[in-house]
């Protein structure tokens, strides 16, 4: 089962993460989403560091990134 996280801006919706296999050895980081007009404020961080939160320390964690998605890979 995942867990999942979102970040609201008003009403609308600025972000999201989901985590999958959270008991698992290596769990991982399935989804994190920003919407375009949130991009470039702090919202992926701010995402990142609350998954990275769910995880133990010690824990090896898994996270793909879609090869075309160059914005996502220097993230």
């Amino acid at each position: 089962m995942g867990h999942s996280c979102l970040v609201g801006a008003g009403a609308e919706l600025a972000g999201f993460v989901i985590l999958d296999g959270l008991g698992q050895t290596c769990p991982e980081l399935d989804w994190l989403i920003v919407a375009k007009p949130y991009q470039g404020y702090g919202v992926a961080q701010a995402l990142m560091k609350t998954a990275l939160a769910c995880i133990a320390p010690d824990k090896p964690i898994q996270l793909g990134v879609i090869y075309y998605n160059e914005r996502a890979q220097r993230f």
